[in-house]
């Protein structure tokens, strides 16, 4: 036995030993979001209860296409969550608007929401950014509701 392989040996065995008393910590499910241009995000489960608990209503009324829809009112992030976070009492679609660092209005594609599921729509916006949400056009005669997380 050479002396790389003796010591690859010892350092399998000690890493096998940590492995072995190691506990694996997995956020909840519906911390986990996937998009089709979005890389796998799994926050730890700490930072998504700290980010879901601060969530608030939405209720959209009849009529109207966007939300919140108070005149110049828009929502604003805060420093619970660094993303964007959406859990309609629906199934929706939902296109995410903001004004970015320029002072200008972005607005992401539109997407697909299950009822009664989390799902990050932007991430890593800074604390106080004004956002807003269009609906899909077949919905404006209806009232939408769910949660914002932000």
């Amino acid at each position: 036995m050479t002396r790389a392989t003796r010591r690859f040996g010892a350092l399998s065995a000690a890493l096998a030993a940590v492995i072995g008393t190691a506990t694996l910590s997995v956020a909840p499910a519906s911390a986990t979001t996937t998009g089709p241009a979005q890389a796998l995000r799994t926050p730890t489960a700490g930072a998504a209860a700290s980010c879901y608990g601060g969530a608030w209503s939405y209720r959209k009324g009849k009529g109207w296409g966007v939300i919140p829809t108070s005149g110049n009112d828009y929502y604003r992030t805060t420093s619970r969550c660094t993303d964007i976070n959406v859990k309609p009492d629906q199934d929706e679609t939902l296109e995410l608007c903001y004004e970015n660092s320029a002072h200008a209005i972005t607005c992401k594609n539109p997407v697909r929401l299950k009822a009664g599921q989390w799902k990050v729509l932007g991430t890593d916006f800074k604390d106080g950014t004004a956002f807003w949400f269009n609906f899909d056009l077949g919905v404006v005669d209806k009232v939408r509701t769910g949660s914002i997380a932000a």
